[in-house]
């Protein structure tokens, strides 16, 4: 709990990384057990899934790291990674795009608003996902990257999806020095090229290129 205290008074006093340490701390808290009832019941399901302790060690060693943080407190993980990413903290930004739309309404009690709010708000928070992507990209973030351009290819947001994922895949394509991740977008880009016309490819590259004079203006690229 010290730890817990410790780092809430240091976001509560404007420290970005503390805030995102503190949300990922209060996420990691927000899928473990918060009393002994809960504990055993844990304990018991893996049992049952006829576990060889690993999984019992680390329930333990969750609940025990969490042990003190109350059930609202583990819920403000959203406030403490949005304050951060909306500060432009890559990581925090990173972290909000892991958030699943179902997690983050229960986590801001909005489990219970009417259907039309509910979608409105619902929809609210994939934009700024999406924004906070962006954000992250354009400083060279290589997961947020990724994330964009499944997303796109998905077609879950924005318009001519695969073609923007042709772009963030060019993307990825220049920045990375993984030679596995090279080889899979490169796998990529050769399989939308049987669906995509030379001028939306050309439209795309250059897209691309924009994008990577704004990570270059940025400064050092943030690749983890």
């Amino acid at each position: 709990m010290e730890q817990f205290y410790s780092l809430k008074l240091a976001a509560e006093s404007g420290d970005t990384e503390a805030s995102y340490i503190l949300g990922m701390n209060l996420r990691h808290c927000s899928f473990t057990p918060v009393d002994d009832a809960d504990l055993q019941e844990s304990l018991q399901e893996a049992y049952q899934f006829n576990d060889d302790g690993a999984a019992v060690t680390t329930i333990t060693a969750r609940y025990e790291f969490c042990l003190g943080v109350d059930s609202v407190q583990r819920s403000q993980f959203y406030t403490n990674l949005a304050l951060a990413a909306s500060r432009g903290f890559v990581p925090a930004q990173e972290a909000i795009a892991m958030i699943t739309p179902d997690q983050y309404m229960q986590a801001e009690s909005y489990s219970t608003l009417n259907r039309d709010d509910y979608v409105a708000q619902r929809s609210a928070f994939v934009k700024q996902q999406v924004d906070f992507l962006e954000s992250a990209a354009q400083h060279g973030s290589i997961r947020a990257l990724n994330r964009l351009s499944q997303l796109h290819y998905a077609q879950t947001v924005g318009e001519d999806g695969r073609l923007q994922a042709y772009a963030f895949n060019q993307m990825i394509l220049q920045l990375t020095d993984d030679n596995e991740l090279y080889k899979r977008y490169s796998w990529f880009q050769e399989q939308a090229q049987s669906v995509l016309t030379k001028e939306e490819m050309a439209g795309a590259v250059d897209k691309a290129e924009q994008w990577l004079k704004i990570i270059n203006a940025n400064g050092t690229l943030y690749l983890p």
